[in-house]
């Protein structure tokens, strides 16, 4: 955990529903009476073009931004910190776009090795990483994410892959409804925190 506070991410490839999902997740967190923060999806933001044609230094900015969007929260006093993507899907995308350039040159490696070590280095920073499913063959338009389904079905193959090459402990993958990956989500949060707290009693009554 991070100075006690726990980062939640909702993963996965474009048009998944994971705001709804997460939105909806802090509803039920605050509902417990929780503290939480929201960072949401900073895409949405980025002053490049991005989707299937972004350039390498269109999801470099994203990713950088990620990080930094993520350090300013856990400097705020809330429990809780729900993310809309993290470093872990967005690493995804800059690697789709830095694999499109054929011939590489230094600016270009150097900028790969940066995202590269990033990733290693942050995404052990989360409490619980969300991996949801493409739960729809269709998607909506929404005057942002480009509807490309191959593009989609890249990225998710993609996500899938570096989560099993890195054998992440802290990923969990959802299915089903948004129900049911919100009472799953909320099952295996509980969990963890029971453990904790069994974990301090009995290290209160060793001690």
């Amino acid at each position: 955990m991070n100075n006690n506070k726990i980062k939640i991410a909702i993963v996965g490839t474009h048009s998944t529903r994971k705001t709804t999902l997460c939105h909806l997740l802090i509803g039920k967190l605050k509902e417990k009476r929780k503290d939480v923060s929201y960072l949401a999806e900073l895409a949405t933001s980025c002053p490049l073009p991005i989707n299937k044609d972004a350039s390498v230094d269109a999801q470099l900015w994203i990713l950088l931004s990620q990080i930094k969007g993520e350090v300013e929260l856990e400097a705020k006093p809330f429990e809780y910190i729900v993310l809309d993507r993290c470093i872990l899907d967005n690493y995804v995308y800059f690697e789709r776009a830095s694999d499109k350039i054929k011939q590489k040159d230094e600016e270009i490696l150097s900028k790969m090795a940066i995202a590269k070590n990033l990733l290693n280095q942050w995404v052990g920073t989360y409490d619980f990483i969300f991996k949801v499913d493409v739960n729809s063959k269709d998607i909506e338009p929404d005057g942002f994410r480009d509807t490309d389904k191959d593009f989609r079905t890249d990225i998710e193959n993609r996500l899938m892959h570096l989560c099993k090459s890195m054998n992440l402990k802290n990923v969990y993958y959802l299915s089903g409804s948004n129900e049911q990956k919100l009472n799953k989500m909320l099952e295996i949060i509980d969990n963890r925190q029971r453990k904790l707290n069994n974990w301090a009693k009995n290290n209160r009554q060793v001690s």
